[in-house]
């Protein structure tokens, strides 16, 4: 087969068969399968905008700045998570040309203006973290204040809280095992919360 021919063919993909190849290649490097699902979540809004069967080489910047138009005006997304769709986006099509998919061309993102987030005022942390009353609370009560000390104490993402069992925590070193991480890479992490709670 001539490399003209394997191009025209390669060219010639379907967008959603070149996000297969990219899912597929995604799971060769073993990222996580909350990354596979938000790449399959934000692929989603994309063949909303634009179908599935169309070809990946006529996907263009003009193509991507329809997108973003099309977003603004469509759906209730701040800039920010707009930026988030276009980073996966760009990764995905940044392959595609890797690949010879699709024609070289570069993906600028648009500036988005950062608000700084609000946070708690010391009072409302000081009512946040103050420890219930043990004879007189519900187990929830108790429960949801444990999980603030420890999110707190430990800095852990979410997801990384909520996969650590009881055999991970070591008592007498005051250490728990990080097993679920973003890189993937479990962590041993020092835990002085582990102090006042028990």
């Amino acid at each position: 087969m001539s490399n003209k021919i394997r191009m025209t063919q390669q060219q010639n993909l379907s967008i959603e068969k070149a996000m297969e190849l990219y899912i597929r290649k995604a799971k060769v490097r073993n990222l996580s399968e909350d990354t596979l699902r938000t790449y399959q979540c934000h692929f989603n809004i994309f063949i909303r905008y634009i179908n599935k069967e169309t070809p990946i080489s006529d996907v263009t910047s003009e193509c991507l700045d329809g997108f973003i138009i099309y977003l603004r005006s469509t759906s209730k997304a701040n800039e920010i998570t707009i930026n988030t769709y276009l980073r996966t986006m760009r990764a995905f099509l940044y392959f595609c040309m890797d690949c010879g998919y699709l024609e070289q061309y570069k993906i600028v993102m648009p500036k988005v203006e950062k608000k700084v987030k609000e946070t708690y005022t010391d009072q409302e942390l000081e009512r946040l973290m103050k420890k219930p009353n043990i004879n007189k609370c519900s187990f929830t009560e108790y429960r949801i204040w444990v999980f603030e000390n420890y999110l707190l104490g430990t800095g852990n993402r979410l997801s990384s809280a909520l996969n650590v069992r009881v055999k991970d925590i070591d008592f007498d070193s005051a250490s728990i095992l990080i097993r679920k991480t973003k890189n993937g890479k479990q962590q041993i992490i020092p835990s002085p919360i582990l102090f006042p709670i028990v």
